[in-house]
Formats: C-alpha cells, structure tokens, sequence
C-alpha cells in the first residue's frame, strides 16, 4: 500500500483502501492521487508557492469530496454522519493550519515531513476506518431496500 520517493511515503491504491461503493472508491482515489502529487513535487524540491498550490488543490478536493459524502450519509441517515462530519472538519483544520505554518516554516524539510505524514496517515486511516464503516452501512441499506423492493413486487 506504500512505495517511497526520496524520503517520503507515497500510497498506493489497492483493495486495502476500497470501501465497496464505486463512487467513493474513485473519489478516494483523486484524494490518494493529490496527496502522491504532492509527496512527489516536495521530493523534488518544489518551492512554496508550488506546495501552496499543492496543498490548496488537496483542500478544495477535500471539501467537494467531504460534501458529498456529508449529503449521502443525511439522505440515508447514517447514524454516524456527525462523528464522520467531524473527522472530515478535523482534517480541514489541520490542512488550514498547515497551510498557515508553510509561510514561516524555518525548516522546510520538517515541514514537509509532518505536513505529508499527516495527510498520508489521515486519509489511509479514515478511508480504512470510517468510510469503510459507511460503505458496508450502505451496502447494508442497498440489501435491505432491493429485499423490501422483491418482497413487495411478489
């Protein structure tokens, strides 16, 4: 699930990292894609305007993506939704504050460090926790309302 560039982990998508539900499935995986983009261009020494950038490009993903699954888990009323809304708040905070911390960062290195270990371990950590806990509710919620759907066409 992790292959290095330089000194920096990248994540590589696999089944390990798939919730079962195709459209979150795909969006997790231009969330997984930003964050190698940026793993990369800071291995290669980009500037901080470039990681501004960078960083930028993974918030407004980030805030598309945490929307729609904010407004999939109100229409199914997972019962969850604000312990998972919260999470997704958390993560934009810190990517806030990281975004803050990069115009006065005396050392880029370790900012580059913590700033990508964070997100690395954020996203696989959620993805595998509690999107994985959403996509098997739904799945659940599919189950249930096919077999209500057969059942009443019978």
């Amino acid at each position: 699930m992790a292959e290095s560039i330089d000194h920096y982990e990248l994540l590589i998508w696999d089944d390990g990292l798939s919730v079962g539900v195709p459209e979150m499935d795909g969006e997790h995986q231009v969330l997984v894609g930003l964050y190698n983009d940026a793993a990369r261009a800071f291995a290669a020494g980009c500037g901080r305007e470039e990681k501004r950038k960078l960083l930028n490009e993974l918030d407004t993903y980030a805030f598309y993506h945490f929307g729609m699954e904010e407004a999939l888990m109100r229409v199914c009323r997972y019962p969850k939704a604000r312990e998972h809304g919260g999470e997704h708040a958390g993560f934009r905070r810190e990517l806030a504050e990281l975004k803050a911390e990069l115009d006065c960062a005396e050392d880029e290195d370790a900012f580059e460090q913590h700033a990508l270990t964070f997100i690395r371990t954020w996203i696989s950590r959620h993805i595998q926790g509690s999107d994985r806990a959403l996509g098997a509710f739904l799945a659940e919620a599919s189950a249930r309302w096919s077999e209500q759907r057969t059942g009443a066409a019978g």
